[in-house]
Formats: structure tokens, sequence, C-alpha cells
């Protein structure tokens, strides 16, 4: 699979892959795929939590000594958005309508600097409308890994997808 470097990619870190399938037909649930990498740096992480979630542990690096992780932590929703970023990116021939719910966010492990994290992503879950026989209804879920297989972001959501057009 060969990373989709194009512009749409937020930072020179990141690889995004092209995962196939655009339509509720073309999903195959249980189908694991790596659909990006990425890697945080710390200026990133602090740049993120002074717009988004100024906790000390994520702006602060003399105070992050005294946490855990002993050092700076990406806030949840930065490590968050990334993910999605990524998902979307590589699912980007998907004939998505609408998000319709994010299912529960797991942080198992924090996600800090400079640590290569892979993008997996599964569907789970697929079904036709019972009341508009042009889409279908899809669920995903998401798990960030670091190299060592530790986990550090797991979550998926449900979304509304169309069906292929029928004579």
């Amino acid at each position: 699979m060969m990373p989709n470097t194009n512009a749409l990619a937020p930072a020179h870190e990141y690889e995004v892959f092209e995962m196939k399938g655009a339509y509720l037909e073309d999903i195959e649930v249980g189908r694991r795929q790596e659909c990006g990498r990425f890697t945080l740096s710390e200026a990133e992480i602090i740049e993120f939590a002074r717009k988004f979630d100024p906790q000390p542990a994520h702006i602060d690096p003399e105070f992050a000594k005294g946490t855990p992780a002993g050092r700076v932590t990406a806030s949840a929703t930065h490590t968050m958005a990334v993910a999605v970023g990524i998902f979307a990116r590589a699912a980007k021939e998907c004939q998505v309508i609408a998000a319709l719910k994010f299912h529960g966010i797991e942080l198992p492990a924090p996600t800090v600097p400079d640590t290569p994290i892979r993008l997996m992503a599964t569907w789970t879950e697929k079904r036709e409308s019972k009341s508009k026989p042009d889409r279908g209804i899809a669920s995903w879920e998401l798990e960030a890994v670091k190299e060592d297989g530790t986990v550090v972001l797991r979550t998926g959501a449900a979304i509304l997808i169309r069906r292929r057009e029928t004579s």
C-alpha cells in the first residue's frame, strides 16, 4: 500500500494510506487495515493544547516531568482529531452522507512526543436503511497503536453512507 502524501495531509510527519470501498456494498465487515501513521512533536502538542486544552500536562514541560508520563502528553482531543483526520483522508472515496455518532473514546496510554503511531481501522457493522433504499449505516473502529503494540486511542463511529444506484 503506497502512502498518499497529498497536500491535504496536515503535517509532513503524517502518512495516509488509501482505503478501498466507496459505497455500503463495498464495505467488508471485519476487515482491519492500516490507514495511516503519525508522529507528534512536542511543539505540535503544546501548540494544539494552548489553543484547545491548556492543561499543564499538555503545555508545560517542567510541570509534565512530575506526571506519570514524565513529559508533555498530547490532549485526548488532539490525538482524536489527528486520528479521525487521517481516517477521513484515507477513506476519501467513501460516499459518506453524514456522521451519526461517535462510540466511546478510550485512552489506555498517553500519546507522547516523537513516538511513531500506526492508525488501524476496522469496519465493524453495516446495514441497509429500512426507510431510504439509497443509503445505509456503517460502523468503524479506530485504534492508534505505538510500535510496541501499546494502544493510545480506541474509538469508533457510525456513518450514513450511500448505496450504489440500482435500476
